[in-house]
């Protein structure tokens, strides 16, 4: 009997190798990485007894944990709203804290999303308001038909004025300096987020219809609704969030 010839090791390193199954992933949370929003969450998580434990810290991810050491396997990514959303709808990360305006801005956008659970935190409330001109008549959204609004929203502009009737405004789109646009000639109106409203009084510039209320909301995958660990997680953020809520509203 004739022996089949052995390989040679280049033929073997040519085989196709089958890949080994990936490790299950830990439960993974997007918090704020800056501004107003992160702020406020940083206050909740020192109230409630929470941190981000990074190997090092230029990593913009590490274990979300607590003085007892009670939270384990659970992975806190620090990302931009629009990035922590991607990663919710894409199935990388399982929650995220946002705020309300960013999430129905994203859904306005992507479906992905439509059958995750969004949970109030009371943090940072804000409104997305229509702003003029100091004394430009806007009494009501007919005012509005065939103006020029300058928003960061074009997805929930979009919708509030379908839903108000209005189908003949302009939207201009821009990713900042939205107060600015009405200055320069770009805009007559604006469509932005107002906190105090003093940034609207140095544009001279004055809120004349709210469009939407804002405050940081918890942001829960589908999927991960019946997860234990989740529900966990979810309970100690509302918690911590109720700690500050009063400071930060």
């Amino acid at each position: 009997m004739t022996l089949p010839a052995l390989r040679a090791q280049n033929e073997i390193d040519a085989i196709p190798q089958i890949a080994p199954a990936p490790a299950a992933r830990p439960l993974r949370i997007a918090v704020p990485k800056k501004g107003r929003l992160c702020a406020a969450f940083e206050a909740a998580m020192d109230a409630e007894g929470l941190r981000v434990e990074k190997s090092n810290p230029r990593l913009d991810f590490g274990m979300l944990r607590d003085a007892q050491d009670s939270l384990r396997g659970v992975e806190a990514l620090q990302m931009r709203s629009n990035d922590a959303l991607r990663a919710v709808a894409a199935g990388a990360a399982d929650m995220a804290v946002v705020g309300l305006d960013m999430l129905r801005e994203f859904n306005a956008h992507n479906p992905a999303l439509d059958g995750a659970i969004v949970q109030p935190l009371g943090l940072t409330p804000c409104g997305l308001y229509i702003a003029a001109p100091a004394g430009m008549d806007v009494a009501d959204a007919d005012a509005l038909r065939g103006m020029r609004i300058a928003t960061s929203f074009p997805g929930v502009l979009s919708t509030w004025l379908a839903a108000q009737g209005v189908y003949d405004a302009a939207i201009i789109e821009c990713e900042g300096g939205v107060e600015d646009m009405v200055r320069l000639g770009l805009a007559d109106v604006v469509c932005d987020l107002v906190e105090t409203g003093s940034s609207l009084a140095a544009n001279n510039l004055e809120k004349k219809m709210k469009v939407l209320d804002s405050q940081a909301v918890l942001v829960i995958a589908a999927p991960a609704r019946d997860n234990a660990a989740c529900a966990v997680v979810a309970e100690r953020i509302s918690r911590a969030a109720a700690r500050v809520a009063p400071v930060y509203a």
